[in-house]
């Protein structure tokens, strides 16, 4: 009985199939570990950690933003050139639109909707104690130690030795003659103030630090101090070590004095989760050591008013404790990360209660390390799996490789550039159908390539749903060929072309052989491949065949040019 792999040899069979059946491999893994989230009055920023597949957790930070112009039922999306690293990550805040971040080693990074790029980190690649910024304009502010400040206040000159000398001789010499006091030079700006207490409030301006002002002699840094900026003041929360209730004090933006400091008698025994600078007020997020219950508290009239618990989204349980928070223009935004990895977040107002919508997934994170080792161990399974399947071909199809096919007159091998153009013909006809079949993807990320590319890797969702509208244009475009090579021995391109498709005797091909140099075309297509496979046989071999005519026994022929008459 023929069938369609009938005269091909069993070897070379089995390497065909394990070729077609690695093109759907595509299932890379990943997981959370953590998240972050940082926000502004226009943008929200998340990140998580991923672990390995050895089990080693590296702190691979991925980045997304929702923005104004952004439908969150279709997901998030990040900046095409952030990037990605390695690192750390010990403090986030948003300033005027902009994402920065410290990492462990004091590098510190920046982030926008257009650019990603390495910022000016404080004197000895120190990390701030807390960090905030302020939409109203485009200043950060930090909190770090004496030492740190004083690095950026310049040193005052000191006087020339020699100089001071020499004036005291000429004083001794003549002493009714009067001394000139220098004239002051009102261009010279005047000296600024150092540090004079243990820690201090800088201040980034552009490119550039400066030492801002002196922190009140009352405050004690802690791992929750807490820092952000409104148009009006800067407001530092800290919680105390002996366990009593946590502190703030506020200072004028244009201003150097200090209030007193407060206690916040309503947070005792809670633990501060984040300071949020909504657009209507300040508001802090703090939660229960003992309960699952996350609570928001508005700063008004210099104190801090506790609302309503904010309630889980429908069908979500929130671990608290875990959750990460930013704020979006008026609204508390709360990032997690689910039980199978997959991240959402929902939004409440600052009064707390019910979630202003139901939970919405973010995706996508940009590929990191760990993804990214899986795509290439892929892409080179493809490889190993294609160069076996050559190496077969090559062997058994050795004669036709190197050796011309002897052709009848009418007919002559088409030319490369020929073959490509009829190729680029059939995908063009081809590519309503493959719109129509990937339209619904393309919307959900508003026809953004970039970030589609980039969500794959870290959405298993995602991946499988390109994989099976991959695999069924792939499908479709096969179906395409076969019909019309089986029709007209040519594909529409092929025919516009004047080309046809047959046997290496010159014959009409056989429907088994047009089958199979059809079936060839998934691993040609395979991606990541990106058709070398064809481009290295049609330029390499003698007769100008690609993978599936070798296996096939079939050429690709144009009529031949007729012979010009001379006459005398």
């Amino acid at each position: 009985m023929n069938t369609p792999l009938s005269g091909i040899s069993p070897n070379c069979r089995l390497l065909t199939l394990l070729a077609v059946a690695c093109t759907i491999v595509h299932a890379p893994p990943s997981s959370a570990a953590s998240i972050g989230a940082a926000g502004g009055e226009e943008i929200v920023w998340a990140y998580r950690e991923m672990t390995d597949q050895s089990d080693v957790t590296r702190q691979v930070w991925r980045l997304a933003f929702c923005g104004d112009d952004t439908d969150r039922r279709a997901g998030w999306f990040m900046p095409a050139r952030a990037g990605e690293a390695v690192g750390d990550i010990r403090k986030a805040a948003v300033s005027d639109g902009t994402l920065h971040l410290w990492f462990g080693d004091g590098t510190h990074r920046i982030y926008s909707k257009r650019r990603a790029a390495v910022a000016a980190s404080l004197p000895d690649n120190a990390v701030p104690i807390a960090v905030g910024g302020s939409n109203k304009g485009a200043s950060l502010f930090a909190i770090v130690p004496r030492s740190v400040a004083l690095a950026l206040v310049p040193k005052m000159p000191e006087p020339s030795t020699e100089n001071a000398n020499a004036n005291a001789e000429d004083n001794d010499e003549d002493t009714e003659t009067e001394v000139e006091e220098p004239a002051q030079d009102d261009q010279s700006p005047p000296p600024q103030p150092r540090p004079q207490t243990d820690f201090s409030l800088v201040r980034l301006d552009g490119s550039r630090w400066t030492f801002d002002r002196d922190m009140p002699e009352s405050f004690a840094p802690s791992p929750t101090t807490l820092l952000t900026a409104t148009g009006q003041q800067i407001i530092v929360v800290f919680a105390l070590e002996n366990g009593d209730a946590p502190r703030f004090t506020t200072s004028p933006i244009r201003e150097t004095e200090w209030t007193s400091t407060q206690s916040i008698d309503e947070l005792a025994g809670e633990e501060i989760v984040a300071l949020l600078n909504l657009a209507t007020a300040p508001v802090l997020i703090a939660r229960p050591l003992s309960d699952n219950i996350a609570t928001p508290y508005i700063f008004t009239e210099d104190r801090w008013t506790r609302q309503t618990p904010l309630e889980q989204p429908d069908a979500e349980t929130i671990d608290w404790s875990t959750a990460a928070f930013a704020y979006r223009e008026d609204h508390i935004v709360a990032v997690w990360a689910t039980a199978d990895h997959t991240v959402h977040s929902a939004d409440w107002s600052p009064n707390g209660g019910a979630a202003a919508a139901g939970a919405v997934r973010v995706r996508p994170f940009t590929p990191g390390p760990t993804t990214q080792g899986w795509e290439w161990r892929r892409i080179m399974l493809a490889y190993i799996v294609l160069t076996f399947v050559m190496a077969a071909v090559f062997f058994r199809r050795r004669t036709s490789v190197i050796e011309s096919i002897k052709l009848p007159p009418e007919y002559t091998l088409v030319t490369h550039s020929r073959r490509l153009t009829a190729f680029a013909i059939d995908v063009a006809i081809f590519s309503p159908a493959a719109f129509w079949v990937y339209y619904s993807l393309l919307a959900d990320f508003n026809f953004n390539m970039v970030s589609l590319r980039q969500a794959v890797p870290g959405d298993a969702e995602i991946a499988r749903s390109l994989t099976w509208r991959w695999t069924s244009c792939l499908l479709g475009f096969i179906a395409y060929a076969i019909l019309f090579e089986t029709l007209w021995s040519a594909t529409p391109g092929k025919k516009l072309m004047g080309m046809r498709v047959l046997d290496e005797s010159a014959k009409p091909c056989a429907f088994r052989k047009i089958l199979v140099r059809n079936l060839l075309r998934g691993v040609e297509l395979f991606p990541g491949l990106d058709l070398l496979p064809t481009l290295v046989l049609v330029f390499l071999t003698r007769n100008r065949q690609r993978l599936g005519d070798l296996i096939a026994n079939t050429i690709v022929v144009r009529k031949a040019d007729a012979p010009t008459s001379r006459t005398n």
